[in-house]
Order: C-alpha cells, then sequence, then structure tokens
C-alpha cells in the first residue's frame, strides 16, 4: 500500500468490486442460511435416520473443493438447463452448497436452545403453527441465524475457482481482481483488494466473538 501509493486506489474499479462481493456475499448468505433453517429445525426437534443422512451429505458436500461444486454445475446446467448457465442463479447455488454446514452448524446450536415447550405454548394460545414458530423458535434463533450468516460472507467474500467459473460475465470481486494483478505480479495494485477483504472481515468476526460470549454464558 504504502509503495504503491494513491496511483492503485482506482476507486472506480475498487468500488465496482466491493459492491459485487457484497451483493454476492449478502445474497449467498441469505440463501444459505435460509436453506439450512428447516434443516436445522428438523435435527433438533425430529431427529432420524433420514435427517443425519440429508446432514452428513451437506457437511461432505461441503467439504469438497469449489472447483468440483463448481465443474459439477457446469456440467448439469450446459447439458440440461442451459439458459442457466454462468447466472446469479447458478452462482448462488454454487455458494449454498458450499456453505451451507457453516450456517447449519450455527442455527442448530441456537434451535437447541430453544425450548421447544414455547412452541407449544403458543400453539395452546391460538397460534397457527407457522405463527408459533415464527413468534418463538425463529425469534430466539435470530442471533445464531446472524452468525452463521456472517461465517457463509466470510467465506463468499474470499472465494475465488467457483465464482471464476460460474458468475456471469462481467462479474469481478475484490478475490477476482486481487488474483488477477497477482497473477501479473504487480502486487502494489493487489495491495489495495487485499486489505479491503482483510478491512471487511473484522466487523464480521466481531459479530460471531460477541455471539459466541453470548452463546457461552446462557
Amino acid at each position: 500500500l504504502v509503495a504503491g501509493g494513491a496511483a492503485v486506489w482506482r476507486l472506480d474499479e475498487i468500488g465496482l468490486a466491493l459492491g459485487q462481493t457484497l451483493f454476492l456475499a449478502l445474497a449467498g448468505a441469505l440463501l444459505a442460511t435460509v436453506a439450512a433453517m428447516p434443516m436445522a429445525w428438523i435435527s433438533i426437534r425430529a431427529p432420524g435416520p433420514l435427517q443425519r443422512l440429508l446432514e452428513g451429505c451437506n457437511y461432505i458436500v461441503g467439504s469438497l473443493p469449489g472447483v468440483v461444486i463448481a465443474l459439477a454445475l457446469v456440467t448439469i446446467t450446459v447439458r440440461i438447463a442451459l439458459p442457466l448457465y454462468q447466472t446469479l442463479f447458478t452462482i448462488l447455488v454454487a455458494y449454498a452448497l458450499m456453505f451451507l454446514p457453516r450456517a447449519l452448524v450455527s442455527l442448530r446450536a441456537s434451535i437447541a436452545q430453544a425450548p421447544v415447550e414455547l412452541e407449544r405454548a403458543a400453539s395452546s394460545l391460538g397460534r397457527r403453527p407457522l405463527q408459533a414458530l415464527w413468534s418463538t423458535t425463529i425469534r430466539l434463533s435470530a442471533p445464531g441465524a446472524a452468525a452463521g450468516m456472517a461465517l457463509v460472507a466470510l467465506g463468499i467474500m474470499n472465494e475465488l475457482t467457483a465464482t471464476q467459473m460460474l458468475a456471469p460475465n462481467g462479474t469481478r470481486t475484490l478475490a477476482m481482481a486481487f488474483w488477477s494483478y497477482s497473477g501479473e505480479i504487480d502486487y502494489a495494485s493487489a495491495a489495495p483488494y487485499a486489505f479491503i477483504m482483510v478491512a471487511m472481515s473484522l466487523p464480521l468476526t466481531w459479530l460471531l466473538y460477541v455471539q459466541s460470549k453470548r452463546m457461552a454464558g446462557r
């Protein structure tokens, strides 16, 4: 940063990369958290062999390298659903597959600390099942959902391989810009992108720390 000076801070280029990174991170984190919510609830409220199988499959998929998931989605979209190739939908699905276990772990911990008796009490007072679930368990698990979203967003901000292969043409995230300049041995131009990625991780890391302290104190 010091060696490059002000010349490496191309604000228009950096602003575009920052905006696209934030959009993909927030959208992917939201999708992964919403997808993990029913699985986390079932794993706590109604565990069984099928639930354990599905949960294990998610952990296995989440442990795969990004390039494997990206190639699988490329094959599926090219052969079966070509209009979805290199679209926002496909890249968000990839993010959900890759980072869903992060959201699932946080949500499970939060839902486990929400007594099922609260749902039953809400139902006995005339609430419909979904209303009872929303007013009790989902509200109490909101901090865990926020922590899960933060974990997923952190992963998406730094993700490179799947983004390069599946993102729509013209997409340029902070990680992609950093990789591009680093490949050209232009480390001075790559430095601002690395700095911003580190700086963006600080508030999310603080959120995770606060949430872990809160859950440890319960």
